[in-house]
């Protein structure tokens, strides 16, 4: 077989055509809203609410102090859609996410410590 100097280039072309094309990738997550609120002692609340597809990922911080217990809360139109039991680590950081269906509307976070602080914020969806 012969090749010829056109058809080397129209597959070194090709060949690198193919390797520019990027590979198929997943969609974005996008921030929606946030809020961060001071508790009712010296504690902090930070809530993101990022757009996944077709559902919010809740995600939720509390600072406040070492190894202290929180339960937190996430409501939206009067209706829990989750609650869930966490220690803050030994640097006094808690940190966890849901997923929520992505509808309208406000979304309640709050949170209470085993020693009584509470902690509120609302984000819109």
């Amino acid at each position: 077989m012969k090749l010829t100097a056109l058809g080397v280039c129209a597959g070194a072309a090709a060949l690198s055509a193919a390797v520019l094309v990027p590979p198929a990738q997943a969609a974005p997550t996008r921030d929606v809203d946030h809020a961060m609120v001071d508790c009712s002692r010296s504690s902090m609340l930070h809530v993101t609410l990022e757009r996944e597809r077709n559902r919010f990922e809740v995600d939720f911080e509390i600072y406040s102090a070492p190894r202290e217990r929180w339960t937190v809360t996430i409501a939206q139109g009067g209706r829990t859609l989750h609650t869930v039991a966490k220690t803050a680590n030994r640097e006094g950081e808690l940190d966890a996410w849901r997923y929520i269906p992505a509808r309208s509307g406000a979304i309640e976070v709050s949170a209470r410590s085993a020693s009584g602080e509470t902690c509120r914020a609302s984000v819109r969806g």
